[in-house]
C-alpha cells in the first residue's frame, strides 16, 4: 500500500494485532448501496445500513468530499 511514513508507522510498526489493511476511494463510499439491509448477528434481526451508518453518511462523507476529487481521496482502514 502506498501510504505516508507517518501512517505506515501507525498502521504497521509493532502492531501484530492489526490486520487486513485496505482502502476505499471516496467514490466507492458515495456509490455504495447504503439503503440495503443486513443481518445483525448481535441482535438477531435485519437492520438498515443507512440507519446504522447515518453519522458516517451525513457527517464523515461530506467532510471527506471537501478534501478533493472523489477519485483522489482514499480512506485507509484496518482491523485489530
Amino acid at each position: 500500500m502506498d501510504i505516508s511514513p507517518e501512517l505506515n508507522e501507525i498502521a504497521y510498526d509493532n502492531k501484530d494485532d492489526f490486520y487486513d489493511h485496505s482502502w476505499l476511494l471516496l467514490k466507492d463510499l458515495i456509490n455504495f448501496k447504503w439503503d440495503e439491509n443486513y443481518y445483525c448477528d448481535q441482535f438477531m434481526e435485519y437492520r438498515n445500513i443507512m440507519d446504522t451508518c447515518s453519522g458516517f453518511i451525513n457527517e464523515t462523507i461530506p467532510k471527506l468530499s471537501k478534501l478533493g476529487d472523489t477519485e483522489d481521496v482514499r480512506v485507509i482502514f484496518w482491523f485489530g
